[in-house]
């Protein structure tokens, strides 16, 4: 059974994962082999809403598996270089067109969950909605669950010990392993804590997290 790096922003020949390459439009080039995930991330959304027209071709492409990443950041220096209006404008740009083209939306948010919860609500749950790189406290994380939303942790689980106290309480049917843009561990090692974490085996870990996502995609 196959590792499954549901986000990454790094490039892997391994045959023993199956990783999601993020895609920065503007700025990245999609990859000629591989599957990725493509959008407009809320730290480089200058283009506005036009952008998703004009790449709508990397959207509908079948190795492009979901739309993102993509969402929110309330953090200060963002809100001053895009307002709250504008970055929801985007986000919601690309929500819509995850829905017309069934594909999962991979989910960047800080400091405004209970905004992507507001907006969360307007949409039915026919497509996943994956929140990645949570490290938030597990009432946030059950709010998000409770909402519909994946959970997708990645390596600050080998270090932060109440994030895995978290991630020990997520159904088992609602969470994905990533390596983001951290070279240091590979999603084997993420897949090593996890296991120990949620006292299970590593081959039993990667069998459910390959279930979910062969349903999913």
């Amino acid at each position: 059974m196959k590792y499954i790096d549901i986000h990454t922003h790094h490039f892997s020949n391994d045959t023993n994962i199956i990783s999601i390459r993020n895609i920065l439009l503007g700025i990245d080039a999609p990859p000629l082999t591989g599957f990725f995930s493509a959008g407009i991330h809320p730290w480089y959304i200058d283009e506005g809403e036009t952008v998703t027209d004009r790449y709508k071709n990397i959207f509908e492409a079948p190795h492009c598996l979901a739309i993102g990443e993509c969402g929110l950041d309330f953090q200060q220096k963002y809100l001053a270089l895009y307002p709250r209006e504008k970055q929801e404008s985007v986000f919601i740009h690309q929500i819509e067109i995850a829905y017309q083209l069934n594909k999962p939306l991979i989910i960047h948010c800080v400091k405004c969950f209970d905004a992507l919860l507001h907006i969360r609500k307007q949409y039915g749950d026919e497509i996943p909605w994956i929140v990645h790189g949570f490290n938030k406290n597990w009432h946030t994380a059950k709010t998000l669950l409770d909402a519909g939303f994946y959970l997708s942790f990645g390596t600050q689980i080998i270090k932060n010990q109440k994030l895995a106290d978290v991630l020990k309480q997520v159904p088992n049917n609602r969470f994905f392993l990533e390596t983001d843009d951290n070279s240091r561990h590979s999603i084997a090692e993420v897949y090593k804590k996890a296991a120990q974490i949620r006292s299970c085996s590593v081959s039993s870990l990667k069998s459910e997290i390959f279930h979910i996502f062969e349903q999913m995609f």
